[in-house]
């Protein structure tokens, strides 16, 4: 039910309430691949495209990616990279946080170096 309301509020562009309701499916039920692509799309419609990085490296790694998630990982990836400066340019303690902070991150800043 939570996954269905989600996406009627993401249609109607309420996307704190469409957060929200994924955020419940998701609680419910792990592996609810709709509600994690959702909020993954509220997320990068507010610009927090980090959040939207660890949903879709979520769904990626379940195996129930589609290929509008493929899409828009690797859309939300490149976006990642350009708010970030290069790893060899960071302090290694900036490296070290942000590394595991962004699931799938680590291979982005690796192909730079």
């Amino acid at each position: 039910m939570f996954c269905n309301r989600a996406a009627c509020h993401l249609k109607l562009s309420n996307l704190d309430s469409c957060i929200a309701d994924a955020t419940s499916a998701v609680e419910s039920d792990r592996k609810a691949a709709k509600a994690l692509f959702r909020r993954a799309q509220a997320y990068e419609k507010l610009g927090k495209v980090e959040d939207a990085c660890r949903d879709l490296y979520a769904l990626m790694r379940q195996d129930a990616a589609t290929k509008q998630a493929k899409k828009a990982y690797a859309r939300v990836k490149k976006m990642v990279r350009g708010c970030f400066a290069l790893p060899h340019r960071w302090g290694k303690d900036v490296y070290l946080k942000w590394r595991f902070r962004l699931p799938g991150t680590l291979a982005i800043f690796e192909s730079h170096r």
